[in-house]
């Protein structure tokens, strides 16, 4: 009895000494546990601070650029926030030029107008004729263009704009330097064409591959006019288009509208009464392209409220006369890639509308036995050539074309020009197909009714850039 006594007793000691110890580890673990909370609330302000500070610098920060996007057009970029395709394209050009034989122009690239009394090919035995051997280099025929698409409902807008160096100033003593020209200033949407942009009269996709810039005679010509034209797409292969252009009076005597800084000159002895009215159909097939343009144009002399150099001849009168175009231009797929070109060209005041044609009409002189008239004069043309490919990166052409005037006598003097005839052979590297180094001849024949006849021949060599 007395051991169980004493059992209970000792337990009830060993509690009562042991209460403090768990007490002081209690109040020891709440300690850390409140200074651990507080650790962990300065920390949460510090990563609250931190977010913080980084969402504020990056609202200070400007936004990236938007990546570059591919454009409709190939080789273009869509605009940023809109839907609008942009292409910058061109060319960089060199021509080096020799005279071979007589003089051909007054630039290496452009062999029009061939006539002598323009600064073309001389006579045979003038003083003119005499010279030769002239050297020249040319990078004038570089260019530079903006194109765009925009889809709007009423189908794709396209715009361009390009111009190149064949403008005023500069000399070859020291800085070469030239102005930069305007050549196209279009918009079309739909079958709707309006601005700057070649004639509707012949057909773009046809012509000979040759360099020269003012192109072979006996072509259907491609002038640059401001037009309004409109272009009905009547199957997959053919099309038919029409338009009203930019009217000139190229009569001989006129004096043409020119363009100043600012303001037009006026002419004083014509009037631009009525605009020219073209039409063109397109055939395309798989063998070949044929196309058929007509012209209709009114030329008109006054000297009504003018004093011009017509005023003598017309005293104080208008005279008109109507002057039309007719051309069919033919390519033919032959052996390969190569294909067989041709042009023939008609008209009867065209003027313009025929490469190397002189003008388009004559003014009769006031004396006996020729009452005043503005008599039309007819012209007509043909130019064949062939575009041979030697392999993926040689080509050649060889062309021929001849334009016969019919100049009226005595109104024109003899020494008029009125038969002038070329033949172009080329041969083009092309190592890749933005690049292309170039060699070609040119030779050309003029005649007048005296008779007298000219020649003249030139070698040329062109690199080519295009971007």
């Amino acid at each position: 009895m007395t051991t169980f006594r004493k059992v209970p007793m000792a337990l009830a000691l060993s509690a009562a000494f042991a209460l403090p110890s768990h007490a002081d580890e209690l109040s020891d673990l709440k300690a850390k546990m409140s200074e651990m909370l507080l650790q962990v609330q300065a920390l949460q302000k510090k990563q609250d601070d931190m977010e913080a500070r980084q969402t504020a610098n990056a609202a200070a920060k400007p936004e990236g650029a938007a990546p570059v996007v591919a454009g409709t057009l190939p080789g273009s970029i869509l605009l940023p926030g809109t839907n609008t395709s942009l292409k910058i394209g061109g060319y960089v050009q060199l021509a080096a030029s020799r005279e071979m034989n007589g003089f051909i122009g007054n630039t290496q690239t452009v062999l029009s107008p061939f006539s002598a009394a323009a600064g073309g090919i001389p006579y045979s035995g003038s003083q003119a004729s005499k010279r030769s051997g002239e050297t020249s280099f040319e990078a004038r025929e570089s260019r530079l263009n903006v194109t765009t698409l925009t889809p709007t409902r009423y189908g794709d807008l396209r715009t361009l704009i390009e111009g190149d160096f064949y403008g005023t100033g500069g000399t070859k003593a020291s800085t070469n330097s030239v102005s930069f020209r305007l050549r196209h200033a279009m918009a079309e949407i739909g079958p709707w064409m309006f601005g700057q942009y070649w004639s509707n009269s012949a057909d773009l996709m046809q012509g000979p591959d040759v360099y020269d810039f003012g192109g072979p005679v006996g072509l259907a010509a491609l002038s640059r006019v401001p037009q309004i034209r409109y272009t009905w797409k009547i199957n997959p292969r053919s099309t038919f288009s029409t338009s009203i252009e930019q009217p000139t009076q190229d009569f001989s005597g006129a004096d043409s509208v020119v363009f100043q800084a600012g303001y037009n000159n006026i002419s004083t002895n014509s009037l631009d009464k009525l605009p020219d009215i073209t039409a063109r159909y397109v055939y395309d097939d798989t063998w070949g392209r044929q196309s058929f343009g007509f012209v209709a144009r009114r030329l008109t002399a006054t000297n009504v409220g003018g004093a011009g150099t017509a005023g003598a001849a017309l005293g104080d009168k208008t005279l008109s006369t109507t002057g039309y175009s007719l051309n069919n231009q033919g390519t033919f797929n032959v052996f390969g890639r190569d294909k067989l070109g041709y042009h023939l060209v008609w008209g009867k005041g065209a003027g313009r509308y025929i490469t190397q044609q002189q003008p388009s009409a004559v003014l009769y002189p006031n004396v006996a036995g020729a009452p005043n008239a503005l008599d039309a004069i007819k012209s007509r043309g043909f130019n064949i050539s062939y575009l041979h490919y030697w392999n993926d990166q040689w080509r050649s052409t060889i062309d021929y074309g001849k334009v016969r005037t019919t100049v009226p006598h005595p109104q024109l003097p003899l020494t008029t020009m009125s038969s002038v005839e070329s033949v172009f052979a080329n041969l083009i590297w092309s190592p890749v197909p933005q690049a292309e180094l170039g060699l070609e001849y040119a030779w050309a024949k003029i005649k007048n009714d005296v008779p007298k006849s000219g020649i003249g021949s030139r070698l040329s060599f062109i690199g080519k850039y295009k971007f």
